[in-house]
């Protein structure tokens, strides 16, 4: 297996997981067992600075059975490339 770039790996992935969830979001609404998603993230409500500006800051991460398939068969093409 060759070298394979730390953006280009990030890239395959992250596309691996977006086509996954596209997927699965649209054959979840013919299927709703596989459609249902597990939320995983933080929130911070309401960051007050110096009392000049406020911010919310979260991230949040939604997987659902499809989104593991992009990433298994991203990975695959990683591997073999």
């Amino acid at each position: 297996m060759r070298q394979v770039g730390l953006l280009r790996w990030l890239l395959i992935l992250l596309v691996g997981a977006l086509l996954g969830t596209l997927i699965g979001n649209w054959v979840g609404e013919f299927v709703p067992e596989v459609g249902k998603a597990v939320s995983w993230g933080f929130r911070l409500d309401d960051v007050h600075v110096a009392d000049v500006f406020t911010f919310q800051l979260g991230l949040t991460f939604r997987f659902n059975i499809f989104t593991l398939v992009g990433l298994t068969i991203a990975a695959w093409v990683l591997r073999h490339t």
